[in-house]
């Protein structure tokens, strides 16, 4: 994990295979070379030619279909904002924008290792990051 060329934040990993979408009481981004990134709290999906939605993990899950459109793709850019936010870019041009909860934290993402030693990064309620690498 290195920091991003702007200095807001970390890049967490960079061009891998995004290879399912999981859906129960979040989403679920998971990737060939064992990264997870799970979202909790609404987020902006904006697929390629710019329509941008707004997905609800908790609510209707039949709503969340569009975010299928990423299974499959390339991971080509996963960043953890300072301020809590996180920042999905597909080689396809979808993204998907999380910003910090309020209360509860909004996403987290495991990165590979062994049982305890692998990354992991939480975005923490009110915003900001927890790290672990």
């Amino acid at each position: 994990m290195t920091r991003r060329p702007d200095d807001d934040g970390w890049v967490i990993c960079s061009t891998d295979s995004c290879l399912w979408i999981k859906i129960d009481w979040a989403v679920s981004v998971e990737t060939n070379d064992g990264y997870a990134f799970r979202i909790e709290e609404p987020f902006a999906l904006t697929l390629p030619g710019g329509v941008e939605q707004t997905l609800t993990p908790e609510g209707d899950p039949a709503l969340l279909g569009p975010v299928l459109a990423v299974a499959r793709t390339t991971l080509t850019s996963a960043s953890a904002l300072d301020d809590g936010g996180l920042h999905l870019d597909f080689g396809s041009g979808a993204t998907i924008k999380v910003g910090p909860g309020n209360d509860y934290e909004a996403w987290t993402a495991n990165g590979p290792g062994e049982a305890d030693q692998g990354l992991l990064v939480v975005s923490m309620p009110g915003g900001g990051l927890a790290l672990w690498f």
